[in-house]
């Protein structure tokens, strides 16, 4: 009744029937074992897959239906037939095979199996003369599932056999093994490997199982003109491929890491792909150029690692990138990805030909996606909202970077991380960027640990909306003189380490300092954080020029028996950013904090003087309307920003 209509027993114009399932039941198998599915719906087609004993092949296969006793014959060509509305038993009745072989080009003989057939042309162990065998063509008879799996063991015993050819008139039982390698630690069920094979013409199968050809190292050209479907690992390590025709293979048929390690496939024609699959081209270091790259939409993970001929990478269509799909290759200079949204981990680690970075439409990268590009120069990121830890990682020339909507710099982000303990961040060493000068980040909230650490030569850092600065962060900066912080509210452990071109500081928003934060800042001589609220032992250790404090009415919480201080002028001002009626009350409160010693009339051994706190009240407006949201920025004299307000719903605002 869903559909309106009640009386035409039709389901919205579907006609409704029972999908009962008949079961297929084994008759008449003498020389070999039969696969088919236990059941099957009526109109199914239903595929038998026959593994005739040695010496043996299907002379013919049949089915009757249950209460029938007429036998309907399966096609040999196809071994399909369709599932009728009854139960049927399947026989196969098997003949004796022969096959014949032409060996070395004028030799022929005839046999049961390819070795019998070998032998009656004149090789075989007996004569010990097996190895003089260069070239083996079949080239009548049915070459059955046992000699596939034969044939290995064959290949093994004619250690000079150069060409293997299965004739056009030759009928081939499909390949056995699976398209997905299950246990690794087992060898594929079928392998054609041998010493010296060069060249291999298979026609009628329709799908190569995995691992078929690994490890077949002289191997230079492959024919498998009917071949729609490669499993895992097909062509691994044949470090010798230069030339495969598969003219009917089908995109979606590929599987993972077909032709990994062909190390001297140059080029290949396939069908249109707008996915790569995993693996597929790694360590085909003489491939040149990417195929169908205008049709590619995914390249999944390590699709093309170590392909170091690669000299550019133009993909219009393009939007992710799979994690070490390019790693080490080094021949890449330009990069076109107009479209690219994603990139995962590690993906262009390592290809040291790039010296600029420009992809306009990147949202989301992996860690370490472009570390050493040791030649990197330049990055131009407008849509990345998140740097990822080691993102640059040993991008030492990088100079100019533009990250206009990022709003997080991951660990290590641009630093050079040199691997001493892989357990044990602390014993690894690590190198700043030495020619980055200048970095402005407006819309970035957090930097992560060592994410520009020794970067010594870097003078000014703009973040006006940083609200967290991690341990080590900014630590070796020696030249940096200029930072604005309006919005920073956490300083880790060693964020400020060795920035020695600090002398005058403001953090008006800051509330929170760890331990040696500020350690070795040896010119810091004056430092405003009117939000202070927590700070903590050894904080300022070895700021020994530290001489002017300013905090607001608060009074920093520090850790009982702790000193945050090490700075030694003789005399050293604390300021109190506080209103003149209060400035009594609140000093009284940070003389009778616990510091160790409750008579010197100290804070810490802080002498404490009024701030003279002025207010200003401003009034923004654009004509005579007021503007709402306006950022109003105090300078000192020095130019540095000592103070932020936003105008209130009246254009409004008191400082």
């Amino acid at each position: 009744t869903a559909d309106g209509s009640a009386t035409d027993n039709l389901f919205f114009g579907w006609k409704i029937v029972s999908k009962e399932s008949y079961e297929i039941k084994i008759g008449k198998n003498e020389h070999g074992t039969i696969n088919v599915p236990e059941r099957a719906v009526e109109g199914d087609n239903v595929k038998v897959t026959v593994v005739p004993n040695d010496g043996y092949t299907e002379k013919e296969i049949s089915y009757v239906e249950d209460g029938s006793s007429e036998k309907k014959i399966v096609p040999l060509e196809t071994r399909t037939f369709k599932m009728p509305a009854k139960a049927v038993t399947i026989s196969v009745e098997y003949k004796e095979s022969e096959m014949t072989v032409t060996v070395n080009g004028d030799k022929t003989g005839a046999g049961k199996t390819l070795k019998e057939a070998v032998a009656a042309a004149g090789f075989s162990d007996n004569a010990n003369n097996l190895s003089k065998v260069t070239s083996v063509e079949v080239t009548a008879g049915v070459f059955g599932a046992s000699e596939w799996k034969n044939l290995n063991t064959f290949f093994a015993g004619t250690d000079k056999l150069e060409r293997f050819v299965l004739g056009d008139a030759v009928r081939i039982s499909d390949m056995p093994g699976d398209m997905v390698i299950k246990d690794k630690t087992k060898t594929a069920e079928m392998t054609i490997a041998g010493a010296s094979l060069k060249y291999v013409k298979i026609p009628k199968i329709t799908a190569i199982t995995e691992r078929a050809f690994n490890e077949a190292e002289a191997l230079e050209t492959i024919e498998c003109p009917d071949v729609e479907a490669l499993g895992e690992n097909v062509f691994l390590n044949c470090k010798k491929l230069k030339s495969v025709n598969l003219p009917k293979l089908k995109g979606e048929k590929i599987a993972k890491g077909a032709f990994m390690g062909c190390e001297s496939l140059e080029e290949i024609s396939l069908p249109e792909l707008t996915a790569i699959p995993a693996e597929l081209f790694s360590g085909c270091k003489s491939l040149k150029a990417l195929p169908f790259a205008d049709k590619v939409t995914t390249i999944n993970d390590g699709a093309f690692k170590g392909c170091e001929a690669f000299t550019a990478l133009s993909c219009p269509r393009l939007t992710y990138i799979g994690k070490n799909a390019f790693e080490v290759c080094k021949g890449i200079t330009t990069l076109t990805l107009p479209l690219c949204e994603n990139i995962g981990e590690e993906a262009f680690q390592g290809c040291k030909g790039l010296t600029t970075l420009s992809l306009p439409a990147l949202k989301t990268v992996g860690s370490g996606a472009f570390a050493n590009l040791t030649e990197l120069e330049a990055i131009d990121l407008p849509n990345l909202k998140e740097v990822a830890q080691l993102c640059f990682n040993g991008c030492a020339k990088l100079k100019t970077v533009s990250l206009p909507v990022a709003t997080k710099i991951g660990d290590l982000a641009f630093c050079t991380r040199i691997v001493k303990d892989p357990e044990d961040e602390e014993k690894n060493e690590y190198k700043g960027f030495e020619v980055l000068e200048t970095l402005t980040l407006p819309e970035v909230t957090s930097i992560g640990e060592r994410a520009l650490f020794g970067c010594k030569n870097l003078q000014q850092l703009n973040a006006p909306k940083l609200q967290a600065l991690g341990s080590n962060a900014l630590e070796g900066c020696e030249a940096l003189s200029s930072v604005e912080f309006n919005e920073l509210r956490t300083l880790s452990n060693k964020s400020f380490a060795h920035c020695t071109g600090f002398t005058t500081l403001s953090l008006p928003a800051l509330t929170g300092i760890e331990e040696q934060a500020f350690f070795q800042c040896t010119n810091l001589t004056k430092l405003s954080a009117p939000s202070l609220t927590q700070l903590a032992d050894l904080a300022f250790e070895g700021c020994n020029q530290l001489a002017s404090l300013t905090l607001g009415g608060t009074v920093p919480n520090i850790p009982e028996d702790k000193n945050p201080f090490a700075s030694k002028p003789e005399r050293r001002v604390l300021n109190l950013m506080v209103d003149k009626a209060e400035f009594a009350v609140v000093r009284a409160n940070y003389l009778s904090a616990q510091d160790g010693d409750p008579t010197d009339d100290k804070w810490y051994g802080w002498s404490i003087a009024e701030g003279a706190l002025t207010t200003v009240n401003f009034i923004v407006k654009v004509g005579t309307a007021p503007l709402v949201g306006a950022m109003i920025t105090i300078r000192d004299a020095a130019g540095t920003a000592v103070d932020s307000k936003v105008a209130n719903a009246d254009g409004k605002a008191r400082s």
